[in-house]
């Protein structure tokens, strides 16, 4: 279960064998919930919905709403690059072509910066607080009302600051969302 991580795998034994091993040191830490919640998933594979199994059901819808979320965000107001996923629940997008439209402000901690200009060339800012993708998605959110995910606390920390940090570029947005939701975000780019 993604977040849980609780699981199962099935496979040919040489992927399986490694698997094996790292269950023997984490299986007694699997909370009650986590158990719980396994069980449910378990139960719920075996329902089927408009004749097909609630998992193949649940493939679709989120087929579905990645369509829906790809169509809305290539209509926004930004020179972004979409990368469309072949599964998961997150689109990943490439906000390099939007980082100098990105308002000063947002690469500062509150009131270290009041400047609402577009920064221009962010690679010329003086110590900023943030690093790229933060300061693309709080602006996002304080400005649209719309959240998305920065990428930089998936990449290691690199030694040569927050500018070159691998990942900084990059945001992405949920896919697992109602589909109301994701047709408020186009309502939210274009007012």
């Amino acid at each position: 279960m993604t977040g849980w991580r609780v699981g199962w795998g099935i496979g040919p034994a040489h992927l399986i064998r490694p698997l094996i091993a790292a269950q023997n040191w984490t299986s007694f830490s699997v909370n009650r919930p986590a158990q719980v919640a396994i069980a449910e998933a378990l139960t719920k594979a075996a329902q089927i919905v408009d004749n097909k199994t609630f998992y193949c059901s649940m493939r679709e819808t989120f087929q579905q709403r990645k369509t829906l979320l790809f169509d809305v965000l290539k209509k926004a107001p930004f020179d972004w690059k979409l990368l469309n996923p072949e599964g998961g629940y997150f689109m990943i997008v490439d906000i390099s072509n939007c980082m100098s439209q990105t308002p000063k402000k947002y690469f500062y901690k509150e009131g270290a910066s009041e400047i609402s200009e577009p920064v221009g060339d962010w690679l010329k800012l003086e110590n900023p607080d943030y690093t790229p993708d933060y300061a693309f998605v709080r602006w996002l959110l304080f400005e649209y009302g719309v959240g998305a995910i920065p990428m930089f606390p998936f990449y290691e920390p690199s030694t040569t600051g927050l500018r070159n940090q691998k990942g900084t570029l990059f945001i992405r947005f949920t896919i697992c969302k109602e589909e109301e939701t994701i047709l408020a975000v186009s309502k939210k780019f274009t007012s």
